[in-house]
């Protein structure tokens, strides 16, 4: 028995998405557009991009990619209530590690607003790791249906608010709010009382010496993305913090194809490794691939041609003026949405040991590369540094797929079948 096919399941996955992503877009619109003044609407996306940028690596890192494992739990290594449980305590942990930052380091009001995103990515948590248990069914119209219902909720109530309040902190904690109902009603949508969390010390403890470092990969991979923020932040100011990270927004779209993809894919991929089906594998990961980077090309080219007034149009000047950042940030991307499916293959090969050093690497890279251009360069120093970072991630991706790949090819029956 099959289950649904690949363009049934990749058509569910950009759809819920994409209404998602889509709602937080247009909440960031909104923020940038009722604001008193174009200045001051930079500022305040600035301190929503910074509200995610402090709490985005915490939460990754205790999310544990458990999503990813259960999905690629083909086998039931583990029961689902172990899972489930581990998700549950990790985002109380996440949730403390970010209110020790915010007393170390933040005062009112941008401390409400991280409060209230690390109450908002906590809820987003659970609801990840129940889009695996449907994931690994095949059952991505349920994740979809889920994202599409919190996210259309979820940009009402942040405009509502936004119109009432003139409050961004208030935003926060309406959208945190409406994450906190979404995933009650994932819970209760199971409809299975077996795949309830239950609490077993031994087992979680199991589970986190097996896969504990894929939290580590994702936090680094969330700090390749950040670092650069908190460059600009120290080095230029809160403005243009809020002009960079609507920028990395404005990409979503593509990036939520790609991810679209690798939802759609992962699970097949795995089931391939599982069957030892080699020649399968590497044709569904080869058109992935060009698929990538084909839509990485077409995003150069629309950022090269309608930048400029799209970025006038959406938000203000201010933004626009800083058109030739997002073509160079769409380059940036090309190359990622190219080589992302190259990190997607070795999960589906369970292949978690090598990773942590990939991104580590890459995160140093970008590190040390802000630190020699955004000061001098500001937003374009920030562009360069990633673009730089990525390069290096790109090259250790292919020589640590293709080399194992090339060889089981060889040992691979040609008349493997899909």
């Amino acid at each position: 028995m099959t289950g649904p096919s690949l363009r049934r399941n990749f058509a569910w996955a950009f759809l819920g998405s994409a209404v998602l992503a889509a709602s937080q877009f247009a909440i960031q619109i909104a923020i940038a557009k009722l604001a008193p003044s174009a200045v001051e609407g930079s500022r305040r996306v600035g301190d929503w991009t910074l509200a995610n940028a402090i709490t985005g690596p915490i939460f990754v890192f205790f999310f544990f990619k458990l999503r990813v494992v259960v999905t690629t739990d083909t086998r039931d290594e583990h029961p689902w209530p172990v899972y489930a449980s581990t998700r549950g305590w990790a985002m109380l942990a996440a949730l403390a590690v970010t209110a020790g930052v915010i007393a170390l380091r933040y005062r009112e009001p941008v401390a409400w607003i991280i409060a209230a995103v690390a109450l908002a990515k906590a809820c987003e948590g659970g609801s990840d790791v129940i889009y695996g248990y449907q994931q690994r069914r095949d059952r991505l119209d349920r994740v979809a249906r889920s994202q599409i219902a919190r996210g259309a909720v979820a940009v009402l109530a942040g405009i509502g608010v936004l119109v009432a309040t003139d409050s961004v902190a208030a935003v926060a904690w309406a959208t945190a709010a409406v994450y906190a109902g979404g995933l009650l009603w994932d819970a209760w949508s199971t409809h299975d009382t077996t795949a309830m969390p239950r609490s077993d010390a031994a087992a979680i403890g199991r589970l986190l010496r097996q896969y504990g470092q894929l939290g580590l990969v994702t936090a680094i991979g969330s700090l390749q993305i950040n670092i650069p923020r908190y460059f600009l932040e120290h080095h230029v100011s809160r403005s243009e913090l809020g002009v960079f990270g609507m920028m990395q927004t404005l990409l979503m779209l593509g990036g939520l194809i790609i991810n679209a993809m690798t939802n759609a894919v992962m699970a097949r991929l795995a089931r391939h490794v599982a069957a030892d089906e080699w020649r399968p594998f590497a044709r569904t990961l080869r058109t992935s691939i060009l698929i990538g980077a084909a839509l990485g090309v077409s995003a150069v080219l629309l950022a090269a041609g309608l930048g400029r007034p799209v970025l006038r149009m959406a938000f203000s000047e201010e933004f626009a003026r800083h058109s030739g950042v997002l073509v160079w940030l769409a380059a940036t991307s090309a190359l990622l949405w190219m080589y992302l499916f190259l990190g997607t293959a070795l999960d589906a090969m369970r292949s978690y040991r090598v990773q942590p050093w990939i991104h580590g690497t890459t995160a140093i890279v970008i590190a040390v590369a802000c630190w020699r251009l955004v000061p001098g360069h500001g937003l374009y120093g920030a562009t360069w540094s990633m673009m730089i970072g990525y390069a290096v991630e790109c090259t250790m991706f292919v020589v640590v797929v293709a080399l194992p790949l090339r060889a089981k090819l060889r040992a691979a029956s040609p008349d493997d079948s899909v």
